[in-house]
């Protein structure tokens, strides 16, 4: 018997896809609430996670069953697994508030990815299944080595779901005997790639792996990490605009400096967009390329200057494109100086409180990007 790719993408389109809502929906509540109220936040997101988990657990129970009955196995039928516990929602946000408070929506997601994955392992170690991680979406070289080992008894006590990483689509996949296949998964070829990769420790054979992978499809994962961008690197949420409570928005406040901005970013070949929902300057997809600004007329002078520095700074490195993503430091000194820019504006005025709130934003920016604090870097 085998799966077919049409049928397993069904599946695993429809487990991203619920995973992909409940992340949506603490975006959602992020937004209407902002990151003050630690609490509620982990309130919601256990919810979410009990809503969505559900969801994702009957879809794979669906498969689990499909798949005993195609092998004529004798097992009863599949059962949820528990969803995520008010105490693994509050460990899970706590790390993420405390390391990357931008990554919360992403993990409740997560948590709903896991507890489909859980349901598999429950019913197949119940059973005496099999089970296999198929690889899919980024060809993430960590979950090719998992999927190179093939069909792994789901007894074994080992963890299956401790490897999740962002944009995951990779599933388990079940069988209670040998004649059970996936069209294009393939073990004895994921493990040929990773023997065959250049570097003496599995580190180094996963970063070749990683780096050849790239190379071959760069273009695709440039563009979807370009709307990526937008989205979360450089960015400064509409909740995240502090400046704006001193002067509101620059089309009012500051209409001169505006014209300047535009101007100069035109002149450089940077192309603008305006944006009611994103405030960001994003690079050129390739090196040498200038980047976009998305802003609003409405947002505050201090999100203007705050992007503009991220073009200044492309501009001085030569707009090196997407490779300056992977330069820590760089970006990480890119960051202290659009946040250094806003809290001159912000001690000008006379509003401390509004200093400690961006320096709060930039202690963030640092941590999502893997950087050190280094608070006097602002002054």
């Amino acid at each position: 018997m085998q799966i077919s790719e049409k049928d397993w993408k069904r599946y695993i389109d429809r487990i991203a896809a619920i995973s992909q809502s409940a992340a949506d929906k603490m975006q959602d509540y992020i937004d209407r609430h902002g990151f003050d109220d630690t609490a509620e936040i982990i309130q919601m997101a256990h919810a979410i996670s009990m809503k969505y988990g559900e969801a994702a657990s009957a879809i794979t129970c669906d498969m689990y069953d499909a798949i005993a009955l195609a092998q004529a196995a004798n097992v009863k039928p599949a059962v949820p697994a528990n969803v995520p516990t008010m105490q693994e929602v509050q460990d899970v946000l706590q790390s993420a508030m405390r390391r990357a408070p931008t990554t919360v929506p992403a993990e409740t997601g997560k948590l709903v990815k896991k507890t489909s994955t859980r349901t598999m392992r429950k019913n197949a170690a119940r059973d005496g299944a099999s089970m296999a991680l198929v690889p899919s979406g980024d060809g993430c070289a960590f979950c090719k080595m998992l999927g190179s080992r093939g069909w792994e008894s789901a007894r074994s006590g080992k963890s299956f779901e401790a490897h999740l990483h962002a944009h995951c689509r990779c599933e388990y996949v079940v069988r209670f005997n040998n004649n059970l296949t996936v069209e294009g998964y393939d073990p004895e070829a994921l493990y040929d790639e990773y023997k065959s990769a250049e570097g003496a420790t599995w580190q180094e054979k996963l970063n070749s792996m990683s780096r050849e992978y790239y190379a071959e499809h760069s273009e695709e994962i440039n563009a979807r990490k370009r709307d990526e961008y937008h989205k979360r690197a450089y960015l400064l949420d509409k909740k995240a605009d502090p400046i704006y409570d001193i002067f509101g928005p620059i089309e009012k406040s500051h209409p001169e400096e505006l014209k300047r901005i535009i101007t100069y970013a035109k002149a450089k070949g940077v192309e603008i967009r305006e944006s009611e929902n994103q405030m960001s300057y994003s690079p050129g997809l390739t090196e040498g390329t200038p980047g976009q600004l998305l802003l609003s007329r409405k947002d505050s002078i201090g999100a203007w200057l705050h992007e503009e520095q991220h073009m200044l700074d492309d501009e001085m490195d030569g707009f090196p494109g997407f490779r300056g993503l992977f330069d820590i430091d760089r970006r990480c000194t890119m960051e202290y100086n659009a946040y250094r820019r806003e809290i001159v504006l912000a001690r000008e005025a006379g509003r401390e409180d509004i200093v400690k709130k961006l320096i709060e934003l930039c202690r963030s920016e640092i941590n999502a990007i893997g950087g050190d604090w280094d608070e006097d870097r602002l002054k």
